[in-house]
């Protein structure tokens, strides 16, 4: 290996985990259901729901989270960095309907969020 490319070698694990993580993040959020949960404004009580993605904005001091409850796509604005992986999202509000910014998808957005994990 020539010694100006042992750089580019040596960050190739951490490139592999990223696209990795990103690949099944995408087949995930494919597989979830073209339909939005619930209807504005109705409120949300004990639902079982699953981590996909929770990332620091950009823009807030806070995290967007993208999250699958009942083969739907669901997001929302949390304070605190939650794990991937199950969760309970105890109480929520429907605030909206949109499409996600990325896939297309249907995405109901979540307002007045409290999940536990």
């Amino acid at each position: 290996v020539p010694e100006n490319k042992f750089g580019f070698i040596a960050c190739l694990p951490s490139v592999y985990k990223r696209d990795y993580g990103r690949n099944q993040l995408e087949k995930r959020i494919k597989l979830a259901d073209d339909n939005y949960l619930g209807e504005v404004g109705e409120n949300l009580l004990d639902l079982d729901c699953e981590i996909l993605n929770c990332q620091r904005s950009k823009n807030f001091d806070a995290y967007n989270v993208d999250a699958i409850i009942d083969s739907k796509l669901v997001s929302w604005i949390s304070k605190i960095e939650l794990k991937l992986g199950p969760a309970v999202v105890v109480k929520a509000k429907v605030k909206d309907h949109v499409k996600h910014w990325k896939f297309e998808n249907p995405v109901t957005r979540l307002n007045y969020v409290k999940a536990a994990q």
